[in-house]
């Protein structure tokens, strides 16, 4: 499942409308369908740091719609890779290595 509507492997573009409203409702619909029968949930959609350009519009951007999908994880168990400085559940990309365990994740409010 993808936070966003689209994918952006150098997160160049998840700041962009199309990223964020492109396809809203169909991706809410698909993560819906995901999570259906699903008890326990891995999140990770990062913090949105890196050295590309647009670092602060990326980052409002997965803080607003990691709040947007917060009633849709409701009743759901969340786990994560780990956590950044900030909170945020790590993405799961580079530098994770495949024996990593999972961490119980436990949102809260103004926190990614």
């Amino acid at each position: 499942m993808n936070l966003f509507a689209s994918i952006d492997t150098h997160q160049r573009g998840l700041h962009l409308e199309d990223a964020v409203d492109g396809a809203r409702g169909e991706n809410e619909a698909w993560l819906r369908r995901s999570l259906e029968g699903s008890p326990r949930v891995v999140v990770g959609w990062g913090s949105g740091n890196g050295a590309v350009p647009h670092q602060q519009e990326r980052r409002r951007a997965i803080s607003a719609r990691s709040e947007e999908i917060r009633p849709i994880l409701s009743g759901h168990e969340l786990w994560c890779v780990g956590q950044n400085r900030g909170g945020s559940p790590r993405h799961p990309g580079r530098g994770i290595r495949n024996d990593v365990g999972l961490l119980r994740y436990v949102p809260m409010l103004g926190r990614p």
